[in-house]
């Protein structure tokens, strides 16, 4: 009886999370190799009706725009359910390197997905939930996170299917003017050599990334910190 109790606690979370997800947010983010900074981040997310639409565009700064001068966009849309998020189709365009350029389509009623990285494509399984890199992050506005608990998603992270489980625990503040919200702390608790992923999620809504530190297996660190925030209700 506890379980269906609890069964029943996380669909009217995730049902009143769809319900009240906003209709435009606005993100930018500042992305730093070590201490130095290398590129900004522009984001936005737009809900119409049961559909949505991601993009993501990166802009080289500083002396990674004198050295590597290059632009990348990623893109994600698709349909918004009682579930949250799902993925129909999916890009990443490199504007100088179109061999690591990749898409994605999605058949959910076929349960497969079609992934192409520049010239070679293949068919994976597509399990239930998939996300991709871009729908991930805000997928979480649409699932109930709580400390002491843990999150699980299957990732199409570039050519491959992976699963994504993240430790839940109480997190910083982050910095964020005017209030300083107070943060989810997610870590994926990778094994040593493997690359680890930290993520700081906004406790209020929305529910996005405050910041993400991706600790690389050769010990090189990338932090993607928000900077500013427009949510449109």
């Amino acid at each position: 009886m506890w379980r269906l109790l609890c069964g029943f606690g996380v669909l009217w979370c995730v049902t009143s999370a769809w319900a009240a997800s906003p209709q435009r947010i606005t993100a930018t983010y500042d992305l730093y190799r070590g201490e130095m900074l290398i590129a900004v981040v522009e984001e936005q997310f737009e809900r119409e009706g049961d559909g949505y639409r991601l993009s993501s565009v990166a802009r080289p700064v500083g002396l990674l725009a004198m050295f590597r001068p290059e632009t990348i966009q990623t893109n994600s849309s698709g349909q918004v359910t009682a579930q949250g998020l799902r993925p129909l189709t999916f890009h990443y365009v490199r504007e100088k390197d179109a061999a690591r350029s990749s898409s994605a389509l999605f058949d959910w009623q076929k349960g497969s997905v079609v992934v192409t990285l520049g010239a070679a494509q293949q068919t994976l399984t597509l399990p239930i939930g998939a996300q991709d890199r871009l729908s991930g992050m805000y997928q979480f506005m649409f699932q109930p996170v709580r400390a002491g608990t843990s999150v699980t998603f299957p990732l199409l992270n570039g050519v491959s299917m992976n699963s994504q489980r993240y430790v839940v625990a109480a997190g910083e503040q982050c910095a964020l003017a005017p209030s300083n919200p107070a943060t989810w702390y997610l870590d994926n608790q990778s094994k040593p050599g493997e690359s680890r992923t930290e993520i700081w999620l906004l406790r209020q809504s929305p529910v996005l990334p405050c910041k993400i530190r991706m600790t690389e297996g050769n010990g090189t660190v990338f932090v993607q910190q928000l900077r500013r925030l427009v949510v449109v209700p």
